[in-house]
C-alpha cells in the first residue's frame, strides 16, 4: 500500500520504479488513503532476436571489405547476447543493451557509407591522374591496370555512383595501353625505349619475358648501351 503523505508516495513510487522497472502512470482509481495508481512497464519489453540477427546479417556482409568495422559491431552484439541470456537481467538492462546494439548498428552502417564513398573518390581520383590517351605508353601499364583493379573491386552500388564521363576514360586509356604494346615492334617512340630503360634498371615494373630486359644486363649493370641494344631489339633493328 503507499502511505496517504504525497511525500511519501513519491517516495514509495521512485522505490518502486527502482526495485521492479515499473512507474506510476500518473492515473489511477479512488482518492485519498484509496487511491489506486496504475502502474505500468518503465521499460519497453522488446524482443532483441530480430535486432541481433539484422546486426549479425550486416557483419556478414562487410566482414570481407570492412573487417574492423564488422569487429566492432559484433562485439556490440556479444554484448547484447550476454545481457539476454543472463538470468538476472531485469527490463531497464534489457532496454539499455537494445539501444546501445542499434546504435552500434547505425554507426556501423555510417562508417561503412563514409567508407565506400573514400573509396569511390580514390577511384576516381586514379583515373583524373592517367595520361591522355595519345601520351600513354607501356611505362604507364602498371598504372592503368592498378586503376582497373580498384575499379573491379568495388561492389556494383559503388560502381553506379562513377559518371559514364570518368568510366569512358578509364577505357580509352586501356585502348591506348593495348594499341602501345602491340605497336611495340612497329612505330616504337624513345618514350617506349625510356621505359624499358627503367623497368631493366628497376624502376618501374614490365614484363621481362616480353620484353626481353633481361636479355642485355651483361655485368649486373643497365647503362645507355644497354638500353640501345634493348630498343634495337624490341623495334625490330
Amino acid at each position: 500500500g503507499f502511505a496517504a503523505e504525497p511525500q511519501s508516495i513519491y517516495f514509495d513510487l521512485a522505490l518502486l520504479r527502482c526495485k521492479t522497472g515499473l512507474v506510476f502512470d500518473g492515473e489511477g482509481e479512488g482518492g485519498g488513503t484509496d487511491f489506486i495508481p496504475h502502474i505500468a512497464p518503465g521499460y519497453t519489453k522488446e524482443d532483441p532476436l530480430p535486432l541481433i540477427d539484422e546486426a549479425l546479417a550486416y557483419c556478414e556482409g562487410i566482414e570481407d571489405r570492412y573487417p574492423e568495422i564488422a569487429d566492432d559491431l559484433y562485439c556490440a552484439i556479444v554484448e547484447t547476447e550476454a545481457v539476454v541470456s543472463e538470468d538476472g537481467a531485469t527490463l531497464k538492462d534489457l532496454d539499455a543493451a537494445i539501444r546501445q546494439l542499434k546504435q552500434s548498428l547505425k554507426a556501423a552502417k555510417a562508417a561503412v557509407e563514409a567508407a565506400d564513398f573514400e573509396a569511390i573518390e580514390n577511384v576516381i581520383a586514379q583515373i583524373d591522374t592517367l595520361p591522355s590517351t595519345e601520351n600513354i605508353n607501356i611505362a604507364d601499364q602498371a598504372a592503368v591496370e592498378a586503376t582497373r583493379d580498384a575499379y573491379d573491386s568495388l561492389t556494383d552500388e559503388q560502381k553506379a555512383m562513377i559518371d559514364d564521363e570518368t568510366l569512358e576514360k578509364l577505357a580509352a586509356a586501356e585502348d591506348a595501353l593495348e594499341i602501345a604494346i602491340a605497336d611495340k615492334h612497329a612505330g616504337y617512340n624513345m618514350a617506349d625505349a625510356f621505359a624499358l630503360y627503367r623497368a631493366a634498371s628497376g624502376q618501374i615494373e614490365l614484363d621481362a619475358e616480353e620484353y626481353g630486359t633481361g636479355d642485355f644486363d651483361r655485368d649486373g649493370v643497365f647503362n645507355i648501351g644497354d638500353a640501345f641494344m634493348l630498343y634495337r631489339k624490341v623495334s625490330g633493328n
